[in-house]
């Protein structure tokens, strides 16, 4: 009688185990799935983010390019100077004494600017 006992003990025991394992198990299912949408969810965003850097460094001119692009401008901006600086001088031969030619304006804010 007593290893009846035993027995009917240790199948009930096995039965409270089997249904403790499928409530694990599906709660292990749903919080799987929870996971899988929050990597969805983050990978989605990883590749906006990494496209977003993508924009951002094909638009970033480096050091070198920008003073190629400032000694370009400069080069263009040599003869208009130049011009200028003619005027001037021709200017301030006729201005009379304390006037300022429009050109030496020109001049003074091409030079310092």
């Amino acid at each position: 009688m007593e290893i009846q006992n035993l027995s009917t003990q240790l199948e009930e025991n096995f039965a409270a185990l089997s249904v403790k394992y499928g409530d694990l198990e599906v709660a292990l299912t749903q919080k799987l799935a929870a996971l899988e949408k929050v990597d969805k969810a983050m990978k989605n965003n990883l590749k906006k983010a990494e496209a977003t850097v993508a924009k951002i460094n094909a638009t970033k001119a480096t050091k070198k390019d920008q003073q190629a692009a400032i000694a370009k401008i400069d080069k263009a901006l040599n003869p208009i100077r130049q011009e200028l600086k003619a005027h001037q001088i021709r200017d301030n031969r006729t201005a009379g004494p304390g006037q300022r030619s429009k050109a030496a304006a020109i001049h003074a804010f091409c030079k310092y600017r």
